[in-house]
């Protein structure tokens, strides 16, 4: 059974978000990748996997934010709903990252 992620506490402002995903140097996507941050340009954080192609990838952070607000349950379809195609694990890994989202205790 897939562990379930919930909010970790009161709503996480945006500002303190961005500042948050922006100071990170490494983070890792809800599966096993680990993400190297290049940089950010405005709202978009640019990063590339360690391991593998190391292509230059982005992902909106304002969109991950309103996925965090908006949901009460981080699955992959819904917060896919808010970020570009296949760019889901990589939002939980921010978010979870960000201590903005842990997994709950098993039932």
């Amino acid at each position: 059974m897939a562990k379930s992620l919930r909010k970790s506490g009161p709503l996480v402002q945006l500002d303190d978000f961005l500042i948050r995903a922006k100071e990170l140097e490494y983070f890792q996507g809800a599966g096993e990748t680990l993400y190297e941050v290049i940089g950010s340009e405005e709202d978009e954080l640019i990063f590339v996997a360690v391991k593998g192609k190391r292509k230059l990838q982005g992902i909106d952070l304002r969109e991950v934010y309103n996925a965090y607000v908006e949901l009460n349950e981080f699955t992959s379809n819904k917060i896919g709903r808010y970020v570009a195609p296949r760019n889901f694990a990589v939002a939980k890994g921010l978010l979870l990252q960000c201590k903005m989202l842990v997994y709950s205790p098993a039932q």
